[in-house]
Formats: structure tokens, sequence, C-alpha cells
């Protein structure tokens, strides 16, 4: 016997497999596991350092530059992956059109915050690579480096957003 529910979650919120990944996520997430070793050597090479009153004196500004951008490089990975999070209560007790409307309209409120998103990282870029803006660190790194990544991020999940749009409105399969 097959459970509706089990099928639901194979299926994602619109009533169909998630996504997949295409080059665009697949590189994404070769990023975020390149920042997550790199995350993983400046700790354990700062931790080594400690008992010897040693320090990096840069890991929790670069740890945190690549927590950063990990943040937003991941999101078109999660998306593609149906990782994100969802009121499963409610997607299971809807019809497979209420489950797909929920999802479209999802996707398109996601949609429309992460083009005020883009637009706002857009100015902050900007302004910063304009004004030569550098932290007030040991490193002095421009922050148009790290805030660049954000940017980075969020364009691609723009796109694998748009991805998944079109592959849910009706309009893509002519009906």
């Amino acid at each position: 016997m097959h459970d509706p529910a089990d099928k639901a979650d194979r299926e994602g919120a619109a009533g169909h497999p998630p996504l997949g990944e295409t080059m665009l996520e697949r590189g994404s997430s070769l990023l975020c596991e390149i920042m997550l070793v790199l995350m993983v050597v400046i700790t354990t090479i700062e931790v080594t350092l400690r008992p010897f009153h040693l320090s990096l004196e840069m890991a929790d500004e670069v740890g945190g530059y690549l927590l950063a951008a990990v943040t937003f490089l991941s999101l078109p990975v999660a998306l593609a992956g149906d990782s994100f999070h969802k009121v499963e209560f409610l997607q299971t007790r809807l019809g497979a059109r209420g489950r797909r409307l929920s999802a479209i309209l999802f996707n398109l409120l996601s949609l429309g915050f992460a083009c005020i998103m883009e637009w706002q990282l857009i100015r902050l870029v900007t302004r910063s690579y304009n004004s030569e803006v550098m932290a007030s660190t040991q490193l002095a790194t421009p922050l148009w480096l790290p805030q660049s990544a954000m940017l980075l991020g969020m364009s691609l999940l723009i796109l694998t957003l748009l991805r998944e749009l079109y592959r849910d409105l009706p309009l893509a399969k002519g009906r």
C-alpha cells in the first residue's frame, strides 16, 4: 500500500519531483563545499595554534566572510533540491492542484523578495567598491569582495526560481 503523504513527499510541494540540479547549482554547491573545507582548515589551524599562544589573527574575519558566502550560495542548491521549509501539514491536505498553486505562489513571492534583495545588494556592492571601503581589521579586506559573494548567491537563486516557475506555470506546458 502506498501512503498519499509519501507520494507528496517524493513529488515535492508542486506535485512533481524536485527541480534537480543543473550546472549552475552544481557549481554553487562546489563553491560551498570548498568554502566549508577552508573554514574547517582555518579553524583547525587556529585551534592547534592556541596552546602555543599563537593565532592566525584572521580566522574570525575570514570565517565570517565564508559563512555569509556559503549561506547565500547554498540558496539555489536548497531550492533545486526541494529543501526549503514547507508547511507540510497543510501541503499534504491539499490536492495536486492546490499544491501546485501553493508552490507557484511561494516561488513568485520568493522571486519578488530575491529581486528586491538583488537590487539592494547591487547598490551595496557598488557603493562599497566606489568608496573603497575596507574592513577595519589587520587584513583590511575590501568589503565589496565578501559582499559580491552574497550578490552572486542571490543572482543564482533568482535564476533557479525562474527555472522552477517556468516548470510550474501552465504556459510552459502549453496548457
